[in-house]
């Protein structure tokens, strides 16, 4: 075990590394596993010293941890060399930092060498790589804040960016990255390459092993982007499906099985930056352990309530003078005893003649802000435009009929 950097005999220079090289004995890397590499699972079961025979492991030794090891702990092996290799944290907060060198006994009265016995895996092999960054070690170096991106993962989008030119859509992307290839032609080879090229290019060619569904450009000007839209990604073994609103829109039946996501979940955004942030609401995402049927897809969607509520009496307002009045409205799904008001108002023209105006030039009426159940409100002003807002549960807003006091 290496903490100095510095090479000893048998013991492979490099800090925080487990190394042997000759005439220590063969290259411990290659010596474990002729396949074993960055990414594949590694774990320290047992050590022992041969200066005073203590013995550390996760039961029943000295004690469960060595020299910042845990032992019988996961971790991600990241291979240095044929001789020597580190141990990767699996929650990404860089390599395990080594406290003590142990060396070879090629010098007695230096003679701390240590027996160690691993378990390793090489079914799996996980990717290190980043996201949004040039670099390809971010869990190498401890880079926990880094985001979700466009290397090994998925993208759920629902997108308009210019609807002349079609480059608006609906679609699921699933796929995984190479990071070898110059893809964005600015001479460098780095993580923004497939970045920079694919997630900007709606024929989606850039990136190699992509799993793309598109809801297709002969139904894209169907989408209401004004209204709550559900969009499902279904996939199973080789196939996989886009839905929106319990329907599916497209499928794939070749999909890649062997992608796998690596980074971290965002939401609403594809990098913890101002830039690419979707302009919306998102409400109720779920992730499901499980492929969803199409009954129990159409179940969910039934409950999201794409309407606004209906105000009562035809959304007509009465006025005293000193307090404004309507009717309740009713709702398809929310309690109508739940329904929250608003009352605003703009001085002596009518721009606030529907919920969308409303809400962009009127002023809240104090004390009416909002109010479950309130069918009155306060308010001796004069000259002044009246409107009542509803809304449910699900955020959809509707409006009286404005009223003009003199």
């Amino acid at each position: 075990m290496n903490n100095s950097g510095t090479g000893y005999s048998g013991v492979p220079g490099g800090d925080d590394t487990f190394g042997r090289t000759s005439p220590a004995g063969a290259n411990l890397t290659t010596s474990l596993a002729s396949t074993l590499d960055t990414g594949h699972g590694i774990k320290v079961k047992k050590i022992t010293k041969h200066s005073d025979n203590s013995t550390f492991c996760s039961s029943g030794c000295s004690a469960a941890t060595f020299n910042n090891i845990s032992m019988n702990e996961f971790y991600f092996f990241k291979k240095e060399s044929n001789e020597k290799f580190k141990l990767l944290k699996k929650d990404g907060r860089g390599f395990v930092n080594f406290t003590t060198l142990y060396r070879w006994r090629d010098n007695a009265t230096l003679d701390n060498s240590l027996k160690v016995e691993f378990e390793v895996c090489t079914t799996y092999k996980t990717s290190l790589l980043g996201s949004m960054e040039s670099s390809s070690n971010y869990m190498s170096n401890g880079g926990t804040t880094v985001k979700a991106g466009a290397f090994r993962g998925w993208f759920l989008e629902h997108h308009r960016h210019d609807l002349a030119n079609s480059v608006h859509y609906q679609r699921f992307r699933e796929f995984y990255t190479d990071n070898a290839t110059d893809r964005n032609a600015d001479s460098v080879v780095n993580a923004l390459d497939c970045y920079d090229t694919y997630l900007l290019d709606p024929a989606g060619s850039s990136c190699p092993a992509t799993t793309t569904l598109d809801d297709g450009t002969s139904i894209r000007n169907t989408v209401d982007y004004k209204s709550w839209q559900m969009l499902s990604a279904r996939g199973y073994n080789t196939t996989l499906e886009l839905l929106r609103n319990g329907k599916t829109q497209a499928t794939n039946t070749s999909r890649n099985t062997n992608l796998r996501y690596s980074d971290n979940l965002t939401i609403g955004g594809i990098q913890d930056t101002s830039s690419y942030q979707y302009i919306g609401r998102v409400d109720d995402v779920r992730v499901y352990s499980r492929t969803l049927t199409d009954a129990e897809i159409k179940a969910i969607f039934t409950v999201v309530d794409l309407h606004p509520p209906t105000p009562g009496d035809n959304g007509t307002m009465t006025d005293n003078g000193t307090h404004l009045g309507w009717t309740a409205a009713k709702d398809d799904y929310t309690d109508n005893s739940s329904l929250k008001y608003r009352v605003v108002y703009y001085g002596n023209s009518n721009l606030i003649a529907n919920a969308e105006t409303a809400l962009r030039n009127g002023t809240v009426v104090s004390g009416c802000d909002w109010q479950t159940g309130m069918i009155r409100c306060a308010d001796n002003s004069t000259n002044r435009y009246y409107t009542i807002l509803v809304r449910d549960q699900w955020g959809n807003i509707a409006s009286y009929t404005t009223k003009h006091r003199n």
